[in-house]
Formats: C-alpha cells, sequence, structure tokens
C-alpha cells in the first residue's frame, strides 16, 4: 500500500469519528433522562412504594403550612411577605411537586391514589391563595380526569374533615369563583386609628416647639425695626418706656443716660458707645437670641423620637398587622423627621435674618451720636471764632 492510499485512509477514520461525536442523541445526559422518565412512569412496590407514600405525606404536610401562611399574610394585609411567600411555594412546586404528580400510575394505584388526590386538592388551593385561578382550574379539570367515576372516594378537603371526592372539588372551585377573603374591616380601622394617633402626637410635639419659636420670632423682628431719625430724637423727649419700644431706641437711650453719668466724662465716649452697644446686645441675646436657640433645638431630638418610634412601629407591623400600618409608620418616621428639620432650619435663617437686622439698628444709632457729635464740634468752633481777641 503506497503512502497516498494510508493517507487516504487515515483522513477518512478521523471524519467518520467526528461524524459520529457529533451525532445528537447518544450522550449521556439523554440517556439519564430517558431512564429516569421510565422509572418515573413506572408502578412502585415494596421499599420503593413505601418511600414514595412518605414523600407525598411530608408534601401534603408542606402544602397544608403553606396555605396557613399565605392565609395568615393575607389576613395581615402583609402583602410583600405574601409575594415572597408566593415565590418560595412556585419553586417548590415546579421542582419537587410536580415531578411526583406528573406519574399516572399513582392515580390507579389503591394504596396511593387516595394521598395523590390530596396532594392535586392541597396544590389548587394553594394555587387559589396565590391568585393563580387559572392554574387552579386546570389542576381541578386533571384531577376529574384522572377519577373520573371515582367521585365518592374520601378526601382530605377541606383540610382536617373528610368529604367526597365530588363535594370537594365543588368547594374547591367556589373558594376560586369567591377569590381571596378580603382584609378584615375591623383590623382596617384599628391600624388606622394606631397611625392616626401616632402622627397627631408626633405633629403636636413638632408644631410646639416651631409655634412659640416662630411667635417670639415675630417679637423679635418687631423689636428690631428700623426707626428713622426723627423718631429716634423725638423719642429722647419722651421717656416713657413701653413694650413697643425697638432695639434703636433702646439703644439711644442707654447711651444718652451713660453720656449724661459724671462718670462718663473722665472716659472716651467711644468706650461709652461700645459699652453701651454690649448692653443692648446682651439684653437682645437674654430676651430673644438665647429663648429662639432653645426652641429650635428642641426640633431634631423631636423628629429623631418620631423617627425611632415610627421604625418601632414598622417592625411590630412586620408580626402583627400589616401594609396600612406598615405605611402608616414609614410614613410618621419621614414626616416627622423632615417636618422637625425643615422647622429647625427655618427657625435658625429666621434668627440669623434677626441678628442682622439688630446690628443695623444698632450701627443707625451710632450714626445718629457721631452726627450729633460732629454738630456740637461745628457749633463750639463756630462759637469761639467769634470772641474777638484782646487788644
Amino acid at each position: 500500500m503506497s503512502d497516498r492510499t494510508l493517507r487516504a485512509w487515515l483522513v477518512t477514520a478521523g471524519c467518520t469519528a467526528l461524524a459520529a461525536c457529533a451525532s445528537p442523541g447518544y450522550g449521556p445526559a439523554d440517556f439519564g433522562s430517558t431512564e429516569k422518565s421510565a422509572e418515573e412512569a413506572s408502578p412502585l412496590g415494596g421499599a420503593s412504594l413505601d418511600q414514595r407514600r412518605e414523600n407525598m405525606a411530608r408534601m401534603y404536610k408542606d402544602l397544608v403550612n403553606f396555605r396557613i401562611s399565605l392565609d395568615h399574610a393575607e389576613q395581615r394585609g402583609d402583602r410583600p411577605t405574601g409575594i415572597a411567600l408566593g415565590y418560595f411555594v412556585e419553586a417548590y412546586i415546579s421542582m419537587h411537586l410536580d415531578p411526583v404528580l406528573a406519574s399516572e400510575w399513582q392515580s390507579r394505584h389503591p394504596e396511593v391514589w387516595g394521598m395523590d388526590a390530596d396532594l392535586r386538592l392541597a396544590k389548587a388551593d394553594v394555587l387559589v391563595r396565590m391568585n393563580e385561578r387559572s392554574r387552579a382550574e386546570n389542576v381541578l379539570e386533571e384531577l376529574g380526569t384522572r377519577y373520573a367515576g371515582r367521585e365518592d372516594m374520601l378526601v382530605h378537603y377541606p383540610v382536617g374533615s373528610e368529604n367526597p371526592l365530588g363535594k370537594a372539588v365543588q368547594l374547591l372551585r367556589e373558594a376560586t369563583d369567591e377569590g381571596p377573603p378580603p382584609m378584615n374591616d375591623s383590623l382596617l380601622t384599628t391600624q388606622g386609628m394606631i397611625v392616626i394617633v401616632m402622627s397627631g402626637f408626633s405633629l403636636v410635639a413638632i408644631c410646639v416647639p416651631l409655634y412659640r419659636g416662630l411667635a417670639l420670632a415675630m417679637r423679635a423682628h418687631k423689636a428690631t425695626r428700623l426707626v428713622p431719625r426723627p423718631a429716634l430724637e423725638k423719642s429722647l423727649q419722651f421717656s416713657t418706656k413701653g413694650p413697643a419700644d425697638s432695639i434703636a431706641v433702646l439703644m439711644l437711650r442707654v447711651l444718652a443716660k451713660s453720656l449724661r453719668s459724671p462718670d462718663a466724662r473722665s472716659v472716651a465716649s467711644d468706650f461709652v458707645v461700645d459699652a453701651s452697644r454690649q448692653y443692648v446686645m446682651n439684653e437682645y441675646e437674654a430676651t430673644y437670641s438665647r429663648p429662639i436657640s432653645m426652641y429650635s433645638n428642641l426640633l431634631p431630638p423631636v423628629g429623631l423620637a418620631g423617627n425611632a418610634i415610627g421604625m418601632l412601629i414598622l417592625l411590630v407591623s412586620k408580626h402583627m398587622a400589616g401594609t396600612p400600618l406598615e405605611l402608616g409608620a414609614l410614613g410618621l418616621a419621614l414626616s416627622s423627621t423632615i417636618f422637625a428639620l425643615l422647622g429647625y432650619a427655618l427657625i435658625e435663617a429666621i434668627k440669623l435674618r434677626l441678628y442682622g437686622r439688630m446690628l443695623r439698628c444698632l450701627d443707625e444709632v451710632v450714626c445718629l451720636h457721631r452726627s450729633a457729635e460732629e454738630r456740637a464740634e461745628r457749633a463750639g468752633g463756630a462759637q469761639a471764632s467769634a470772641v474777638p481777641s484782646p487788644a
């Protein structure tokens, strides 16, 4: 055999091997799935049948527990928990329950057909609780097809009682048509009252210091009003002091009284002006600024307390209440914090504005005093120049 012929035989053998490896239908996965489906479809007996009965009994208990949990979540109005539990039940049904119910021999085997019917009824009941009514109807139709002529056999539906299969299917169809049970009105009313009461307490706790702080800020705004110079000069002629006097009038009277004192003649007038200015600023701080700061500083702790109460109610609602109370608690936590911070920022901004108005009033009085001194100096200079010198 020549080298060319040997090379052609080798190429042909390699192509045949590659074609055999690429042909579908002979892989180990396909072989395993075929054998498993054949095993599931064939009737069991002995130890295998006992194992199947134990698995079916365990699955039935699981479905009953799922139904109870879904009912509790629906009664509480806890929609997030119901949705999360629905996802878990859906995965459980598709991965564990459906492969077991896919076998047809269970519906004909006298030792397990009762458990098979119970499982199908429990599955349909759970699907009804999950609002999967079309799927529940399909399960009931398949149940009627498998157990045609055996409607008198006893099944465990509703849970805890025995009824004929036909009556159990009828009861389940009625539950499918009615839908899930509505939320208890008394529970909804109780949740609403809790939310309203707690929200009212939170708003009152925030509004009290906010109102007192704003009322005091309004008085400070009136006291820091800018008084025209003619009115300031006129106020010196009437020494009666009333509550409507502004900071400018108070500064002017304190300054005039200080300048008329005998001790003021031994010091510079600028020192007297600064001392009078500091005295009026201390009066403003004690009467307006510090109390306003006290009221504004109360708001953040009150908002934090409302936030903590709202979070506490939110945690409690996860176990005993439901969506209305949960949303109310979340709204209480957020609203109390937001309102408290906004009130604090508002009062502090007003306080800064009032402080600027107070400084402007003091500067106006100081300017008035300096202009009066300049006029006095000019008048004194004019009198000195008018006196004739001795010959």
